[in-house]
Parts: C-alpha cells; sequence; structure tokens
C-alpha cells in the first residue's frame, strides 16, 4: 500500500511540474497567449549617404541588435518614403522605378533604384542630366508583423546627393592620355608572386575610344586590344558610390572614389590573344577627371576581368570576386586616362 501511495504522490509532482514548466513557456510566448514573441530588428540604409549621377541604388539591411545581419524567415515589404527635407523635386528632377522592395525570405537586404530625369525638350541627346547641388533625403518604413519588431538602425535615413553626372563629357573620341596601373606598378606590388608582366598593357599613344551613343569603337595597338573588340554595344549601369568597403580607391590614394558603370557588351574577359571568353559582358568604370590646366580627361577602370595572360596566378589565389566586378580592388584592376583626340 505504500508503495502505491507513493508511486501515486510521484505521478502527482510529476504532473504539477509539467504544469507549471508548460505556464512558464507560456508566459514566456507573449504573456501567456501562446505566440512567440516577435523579434526586435532593425533596419538601415546601408550607407548613410549616396551620390546621384544617372541613376544609383540604394541598399536597405536588416540587423540585429549587435548589427549584424538577420536572414527573413518570411517575405518583408520595405516603402521607401521621401522626407520634407528633400530640396529636389520627385517627377522633376528624380524618379524611384518603385518605392516598395522585398527583401526576400532567406536574405537580409532589399535594393532601390533611383534614376535623374529631365524634360526631352531642355535635352537634344536624349540623356538624363541631373541638377547638381539638390538633395533627395529617404525614409523608411516597415510593418511590425508576428514575427519581427522593427526599429530603426544606424541609417533609418539617406541623404542623396545630386551631382553632375560621372561621365557628363563621354561621347566623341579619345586617344590614350596616360596608364596608371603600369607594369612596374604592379610588378612592385605583387612581385614573383606571378607571372606574365610582359602581356600588361602599356602605353600606346595611337591607342583610341569612339563613345556614340550606346557604342564604343576602338582601334588599339597595346593589349587593350585583347579585352575591347573593335566594336561593341553598352548601356549606362547605376554609379558605383564611394563606399569605404566596395569603392575603388586609386593607384595613388586611399579614398574610395564613385564611378559611372557601363555594361559592354563583345569583350573578352580573359584578356588573351589566344583563348576567348564564354562571357563577354564587363562592367567598366568611368568618370571625368579635370587637370590643373583645365583639360577634361576621361579616367577609365577596367575592373571586371579574369586574366589569363597577365597575372594568371591571381585566379588560384582566389583574388577574382563571384560578382561583377571581379577585379575591382587596387592591383587588380586595369586603369588609364583618355585625352580628347585633337
Amino acid at each position: 500500500m505504500k508503495k502505491f501511495f507513493y508511486s501515486m504522490m510521484a505521478c502527482a509532482l510529476a504532473f504539477a511540474n509539467v504544469a507549471c514548466s508548460d505556464d512558464e513557456v507560456s508566459e514566456a510566448t507573449n504573456g501567456g497567449t501562446g505566440e512567440a514573441t516577435p523579434v526586435a530588428v532593425m533596419y538601415s540604409f546601408a550607407q548613410k549617404a549616396y551620390l546621384l549621377g544617372q541613376s544609383t541604388e540604394l541598399t536597405v539591411e536588416l540587423l540585429d541588435k549587435n548589427a549584424k545581419a538577420i536572414v527573413a524567415e518570411e517575405d518583408i515589404t520595405v516603402t521607401l518614403l521621401v522626407d520634407e527635407a528633400t530640396t529636389a523635386v520627385e517627377g522633376v528632377n528624380f524618379e524611384v522605378e518603385s518605392k516598395t522592395a522585398t527583401v526576400a525570405k532567406g536574405s537580409n537586404k532589399c535594393t532601390f533604384v533611383l534614376k535623374s530625369i529631365v524634360p526631352v525638350e531642355d535635352n537634344e541627346e536624349g540623356e538624363a542630366k541631373p541638377e547638381p547641388g539638390k538633395t533627395i533625403v529617404f525614409g523608411l518604413q516597415i510593418e511590425d508583423s508576428k514575427l519581427y519588431e522593427f526599429n530603426g538602425g544606424a541609417f533609418p535615413k539617406a541623404t542623396v546627393n545630386v551631382v553632375g553626372s560621372m561621365v557628363s563629357n563621354l561621347y566623341g573620341t579619345w586617344v590614350m592620355n596616360e596608364v596608371l596601373t603600369t607594369k612596374e606598378f604592379m610588378e612592385d606590388m605583387w612581385g614573383d608572386m606571378v607571372s606574365g608582366y610582359e602581356y600588361f598593357p602599356v602605353f600606346e599613344a595611337n591607342d583610341k575610344f569612339i563613345f556614340e551613343d550606346g557604342k564604343l569603337k576602338t582601334e588599339l595597338t597595346s593589349a587593350l586590344k585583347n579585352y575591347f573588340s573593335p566594336e561593341s554595344e553598352f548601356v549606362f549601369g547605376p554609379e558605383r558610390p564611394a563606399d569605404k568597403n566596395t569603392g575603388v580607391r586609386p593607384v595613388d590614394s586611399m579614398d574610395p572614389i564613385a564611378l559611372q558603370m557601363i555594361e559592354l557588351q563583345n569583350v573578352n574577359r580573359y584578356f588573351s590573344a589566344t583563348e576567348m571568353s564564354e562571357d563577354k559582358v564587363a562592367l567598366v568604370g568611368l568618370r571625368n577627371i579635370m587637370t590643373d590646366d583645365g583639360e577634361v580627361l576621361l579616367d577609365v577602370y577596367v575592373l571586371d576581368h579574369e586574366s589569363r595572360s597577365f597575372m594568371p596566378e591571381m585566379a588560384d589565389f582566389g583574388m577574382y570576386g563571384d560578382e561583377k566586378p571581379t577585379a575591382w580592388q587596387t592591383g587588380m584592376y586595369i586603369n588609364f586616362t583618355l585625352k580628347r583626340a585633337e
């Protein structure tokens, strides 16, 4: 009888403990309602400030309290808001392709595309020409869900500074002015770690680039002919911002620069006279710069290639990125300036 009594008491205590445990879980799940407490998530622009020439992309990220990326467990809709501090006029100076974007399940970011616009009657070339000096201030809105409670992070607002296009002076004929990433520069940087320096592009005064509307023609004698075709089509992409982490840095500066990207067809990404790449599309960075004498130059960055002629070892070293542009870091890209043909 005592054994039976003790057995019943043990069962009762076990049941009480389970009930207590369930009550504690219930209290932890949103005050006993049975629903999980939403996770606190911060939303933030990837940058505090952007530049707008012809177009640019604004990236929004979802982060935890330690500013680390949070992978969304559901699709999350983000709404872009134009702040009252904006001095540019929407529909006159700029437009947004869509003011809503989705952070897809399994991701932690989304992007908005911003473009400059201009009345056709004021633009004979049909090219968007931004109005410098104006600013656009954007905010964000995300509705809370059962899974997440959203709050502003480091950059809940972003300022877009409208500037003249990085390549407002592009169309026409240009000839080689200077090669900045010389063979000697690369040798000093990499030494005997890599080979093929003799295949590196060098200065050739007669190298010529002719930019037309959506088309690039070249007349080249240097190794650049192993990359650029005699004739290629191109379209303007977004500007690559002067981001401290992913911005392109000139060979003589630690400060990143903004570049206008073009998507160029019919290129040989292998930079080879004997092998042709299957992928013939590349991103090329451009900007106008001015000399002390007031001469406008075209600064060209070939930052999207996988060379199999000069420095072929870089592929084995894992130096090429997985996404285009693949060779944007110093010591990987080719940089030269062009001047107007006389």
